[in-house]
């Protein structure tokens, strides 16, 4: 996973927005089943996505907008991301 995860190292020294991180990620996950896969085992390892429904970006609901939107069989999934963010669990 180190390539990963230099990947997007890399990518968010170029790219000081979160958005542009989100949207390069998004295009990736569109273009790539397997980057798709490891994107999802990263942040959910326990879940199997057999049947994605949609792999949506920058969804609004109520006055939250999430960066990523995954339905998978019914079950809905969301990734904020958030570049330089301190305050979070390991």
């Amino acid at each position: 996973m180190s390539i990963i995860r230099d990947f997007f190292h890399n990518l968010s020294w170029r790219f000081a927005k979160e958005n542009d991180l989100s949207d390069i990620t998004w295009a990736v996950c569109q273009s790539s089943e397997k980057f798709r896969m490891l994107f999802l085992q990263f942040f959910f390892p326990n879940v199997e996505f057999n049947n994605i429904n949609s792999f949506d970006r920058e969804i609004t609901k109520d006055d939250s907008r999430a960066d990523f939107v995954i339905d998978n069989d019914g079950q809905i999934f969301v990734v904020e991301c958030k570049i330089g963010d301190t305050n979070h669990l390991n």
